[in-house]
């Protein structure tokens, strides 16, 4: 299946989409932590914490563990300190993306990456692990005076590849991915849990998968949905992937 006639994006969140970044963020929050005198947090604990960037990481480890900082801008830019120093060596792909992106590259698809990160740290990042020739845009939260989940932080990415929200969709592992797309009115894909996807179908993520092994089947199957119809209006399937079943579920447009 190739893409449509014209140019059809799709935009990637970073961290927990395409990498897995949470042994990078665990390291560097709990350096922090113990610079401070505090006591660290588990893996479990850090990763409901991502998503609205180092400074809410920052502001929420603290508030995990005591007081807030006595200047959270210092205790930000120490965290970036010690995060810099782990995040080439700590963090990689995730399931499935190294074979993904070149497929949708093939098929004729224009991709982008619309993050919370800083823009030249996620392209050192994309480069070190190999991906940065797959993307046409890079867009961080500093390459934009209003970064996600701001729908102007999509439309930007959207705009450098030359597409429209109609002809693209937005993939991403948190809820602001989702609103950030229902606002720009462009098809999202949540990855997560059944439990937490769920609750997140009322803001218009029209495809959920429950890890990035089913991306493939989640965005053809998002253009062009296939299965059984239901009473109410909703299309779904299941896939096999790597032994497991991923139950994708796609609500109409």
């Amino acid at each position: 299946m190739t893409a449509r006639k014209g140019r059809f994006a799709i935009v990637f969140d970073f961290d927990g989409t395409l990498v897995d970044s949470l042994p990078a963020y665990m390291i560097a929050t709990n350096a922090l932590l113990r610079e401070a005198k505090r006591d660290p947090l588990t893996r479990e604990v850090i990763s409901t914490m991502l998503g609205g960037g180092a400074t809410q990481l920052v502001e929420y480890a603290f508030r995990q563990t005591g007081e807030a900082p006595e200047n959270l801008g210092n205790a930000v830019s120490r965290w970036r300190t010690y995060y810099q120093r782990c995040a080439t060596q700590s963090t990689t792909l995730l399931p499935g993306i190294a074979q993904l992106l070149p497929k949708l590259v093939n098929d004729g698809f224009v991709l982008g990456i619309c993050t919370s990160k800083p823009v030249r740290l996620t392209q050192e990042l994309a480069k070190c692990l190999g991906i940065d020739r797959y993307f046409g845009s890079t867009l961080g939260c500093d390459s934009t005076p209003t970064p996600k989940p701001h729908p102007n932080h999509l439309l930007a990415v959207l705009k450098a590849l030359d597409a429209t929200p109609m002809r693209a969709i937005m993939i991403g592992d948190s809820i602001q991915d989702v609103q950030m797309a229902d606002a720009a009115k462009v098809r999202s894909i949540f990855i997560g849990e059944p439990q937490i996807t769920t609750k997140h179908k009322m803001f218009a993520a029209r495809r959920t998968t429950e890890c990035t092994c089913g991306l493939e089947v989640a965005i053809y199957g998002l253009l062009e949905p296939t299965g059984s119809n239901r009473d109410d209006g909703v299309r779904s399937q299941s896939v096999r992937t790597t032994g497991r079943v991923i139950r994708c579920i796609c609500q109409p447009a």
